[in-house]
């Protein structure tokens, strides 16, 4: 959705009082919003996102058999898989946040 003129100027008035304000606090946003964006498209492991969906199929298939191990093993896989998936994420993330663990 795009912004009318009126909002944009807006917008970019609000951006120029902030940098006015308190431009190191701003440096650091934009450098936190551009590490963000820059790594958002591969950060999602595939193979987590495998791990998960087959999971899935595990607990649907334990549950229509009536086996509980095999649905409780269908749902530790899917929390390893969906670990997997989303690990380079956050600690990208808590990176660019400046928290180092």
């Amino acid at each position: 959705m795009t912004l009318s003129d009126d909002e944009q100027r807006r917008l970019d008035d609000i951006e120029h009082q902030l940098w006015v304000e308190d431009p190191r606090f701003t440096r650091r946003l934009d450098t936190l919003h551009s590490e963000y964006v820059s790594g958002m498209p591969g950060e999602i492991d595939v193979r987590g996102l495998l791990i998960v969906f087959t999971a899935l199929v595990i607990v649907f298939v334990g549950i229509m058999v009536n086996l509980l191990p095999v649905g409780v093993l269908g749902f530790v896989a899917m929390i390893v898989g969906g670990n997997i998936a989303l690990q380079h994420s956050t600690h990208h993330t808590s990176e660019a946040a400046g928290v180092h663990t």
